[in-house]
């Protein structure tokens, strides 16, 4: 299934964020292409299960996909020119393997308490490559970055939340991270302590 040029939904009651939007649905995306989105989100899941493999997102507005409080797994899949964020967890249990991304801000975003692994995926042309934030622990296998300016950033966002954690295994990423203070980056059992302060204020200026 192709879906082409789709904008949001607003009625008189309700606005929603994406262009194709799943909430308390399980699905199964196969074979499926997303192009030229103008919504905040190409595709948004919501408190639902999902296996996604083989999905094409393509110039999306913002975000490619964005992942709400949902568990599942995405494979064999491609995520290019998202005008912000690729993939962008909050609260989600997943399991990530085989996808490059092209995105404008971060790469892949994990927060409020996510825990997700990526394994065998690329992210390229982005400002930030792998981001943990917000008690979410990111965990990479076999993964690179090309063309970023910060590899791998973790820091808290909000302040109900805590410190953010990246274990990273037999990956190619350079030596270029951002931690925050309580924060932690693990590569390949070499232990970095966050020493950065207010490090969303740092990339954001505080406006996101």
């Amino acid at each position: 299934v192709s879906f082409n040029n789709l904008s949001f939904l607003s009625t008189p009651s309700s606005e929603l964020t994406g262009s194709l939007t799943f909430y308390q649905s399980p699905v199964i995306l196969r074979d499926v292409s997303i192009s030229g989105s103008s919504a905040e989100d190409a595709l948004n899941i919501v408190r639902s299960q999902f296996l996604i493999k083989s999905l094409s997102v393509q110039n999306s507005f913002s975000d490619c996909l964005d992942v709400d409080f949902s568990n599942g797994t995405i494979s064999s899949s491609e995520f290019l020119y998202c005008g912000n964020d690729g993939l962008d967890f909050s609260g989600s249990y997943a399991d990530v393997s085989s996808v490059s991304i092209l995105a404008g801000d971060k790469g892949v975003s994990v927060g409020e308490d996510s825990i997700v692994h990526v394994t065998d995926s690329f992210v390229k042309e982005a400002d930030l490559g792998f981001v943990s934030k917000d008690m979410s622990h990111l965990y990479l296998t076999s993964s690179k970055v090309s063309n970023v300016t910060y590899s791998l950033a973790v820091y808290q966002k909000k302040s109900e939340y805590g410190p953010a954690f990246i274990d990273v295994v037999a990956s190619s990423l350079p030596p270029s991270y951002l931690i925050e203070k309580g924060s932690q980056v693990t590569i390949d059992s070499h232990v970095f302590q966050g020493d950065a302060s207010s490090v969303y204020d740092l990339l954001y200026n505080g406006d996101e």
